[in-house]
């Protein structure tokens, strides 16, 4: 679409370009004209393609006296992107979001659509120890204004096209006068692509979607992205998926960067595609996925001064029955070969097998690090045989990103450092040679 845009016409050289060629123009001269009103109609087609969400029931009188429908964020950083805060809104569907910044200090204030809704993310979000680039966010409530509820009214689309979106910085810069936008993925797949448009208002969500219709754009409210990411979490509960998708990701960022980010469980096998910014991670186990993703929602991942966002992929594979059982044998995605060998020769013949996320050289041992647990097991087999690699010891070892996070071993630590106290046996602790006085103040 934007790829196109040119002499201030909207989609050129795009059959879109022919449904309406006046609306695309007064666009571009004067946005504002299109400002979104009360009395929005949609006509007959827009509702047979937009899908119909559950209107929610109306919140207890008495539990909207307490809380209201607006959640206030304090206390955030002054760098730290909108959405980079939505990251951790489990909950929803939101009308409005708001980002106001006074006397130096931040505030980001959610208005629901339903009273339940914002509870739900009031207790979740004060149970967590939440951090966005090292500080603590405060929350507090206001009764705020309750939406006129609509049906089709979703602050999230979808906008088809088949490689002509051009860049999400495109996207963003085109579709900004509709409103301020919380973030915008773009996905590059075979048939089309696809760009998911999360505006900070259920309004202008509507706005954009009706406008860009009658230019003869294939584009589709979705739900509310804070919503999917807590339903998605919810299924990935009960169905024990093992998946997570990490969006976000810097350009610069490389493969290897980002492996160094993602601790908690084996790993299966994953994927990056850079020109995305999204990646792809099976875990072998769901407790390692969940563990992952309750880290980077409520901790955060971190990388090149970005947090990264992570959910539950909903399509997630079972693990093969084959990989199972090498995985209890020991199989990891990571080799050790025990020897000198020469580099180059290594990664020329590792790269037979599979793609290689790293390899770590010393003078008498090598660890390669492939992408797919399959892949480290088929050069585990094959290498053996090759020249250069006779008498030579080859070995699985562990995988770097089962180990725990740095914070969670310190806690762990703490905790068994308290639990062996308590199983000192009393006579010791009763003849003063261990912590008296800690015993005493307990």
């Amino acid at each position: 679409m934007l790829k196109y845009f040119a002499q201030r016409q909207l989609f050129r050289r795009h059959p879109w370009s022919r449904a309406s060629s006046r609306v695309s123009s007064n666009f571009q001269r004067n946005p504002r004209q299109f400002r979104p009103r009360e009395d929005l109609k949609l006509d007959e087609n827009f509702a047979t393609q937009f899908p119909a969400f559950e209107t929610p029931s109306e919140a207890l009188p008495g539990l909207r006296k307490v809380h209201g429908l607006t959640v206030h964020i304090r206390d955030l950083p002054l760098n730290a992107l909108v959405g980079e805060v939505l990251d951790f809104v489990m909950g929803g569907p939101i009308f409005r979001v708001d980002d106001l910044v006074q006397n130096g200090k931040r505030t980001v204030s959610l208005t629901f659509f339903d009273t339940r809704d914002a509870l739900a993310f009031y207790k979740d979000a004060t149970s967590q120890e939440i951090d966005v680039f090292g500080r603590r966010p405060k929350f507090s409530w206001d009764k705020g204004t309750a939406p006129k509820w609509n049906g089709l009214l979703s602050r999230s689309i979808v906008l088809w096209d088949k490689g002509r979106l051009g860049t999400e910085e495109d996207i963003l810069s085109y579709l900004s006068p509709f409103g301020p936008i919380d973030r915008v993925t773009l996905m590059k797949e075979k048939t089309a692509d696809r760009a998911f448009i999360n505006f900070l208002s259920a309004e202008s969500g509507l706005w954009a979607a009706s406008e860009l219709r009658k230019t003869g754009a294939i584009v589709q409210l979705t739900k509310d992205r804070c919503s999917a990411a807590a339903s998605n979490r919810a299924i990935a509960a009960k169905n024990q998926m093992r998946s997570v998708i990490l969006r976000s990701i810097p350009p610069q960022t490389t493969l290897s960067e980002l492996c160094g980010r993602i601790r908690g469980g084996l790993i299966h096998r994953m994927s990056y595609v850079p020109e995305s910014g999204v990646a792809f991670v099976h875990f072998a186990e769901h407790s390692s996925a969940a563990y992952f993703v309750q880290h980077a929602v409520y901790r955060g991942i971190n990388v090149h001064g970005r947090r990264l966002n992570v959910v539950f992929l909903a399509d997630s594979e079972k693990l093969p029955e084959y990989l199972a059982q090498n995985i209890q044998l020991g199989a990891t995605r990571c080799l050790a070969i025990e020897g000198v060998v020469n580099p180059d020769m290594l990664r020329a013949d590792c790269t037979q097998y599979g793609h290689v996320e790293r390899i770590v050289l010393s003078e008498s041992t090598s660890t390669v690090s492939f992408t797919h647990i399959q892949h480290a097991i088929k050069a585990s087999r094959m290498l053996p045989t090759k020249l250069g690699y006779e008498g030579l010891r080859i070995t699985f070892v562990a995988d770097p990103c089962a180990a725990p996070y740095p914070q969670d071993l310190r806690k762990a630590a703490t905790l068994e450092a308290e639990l062996s106290s308590l199983l000192i046996p009393s006579e010791v602790v009763n003849s003063g040679h261990l912590l008296d006085n800690t015993f005493r103040t307990a």
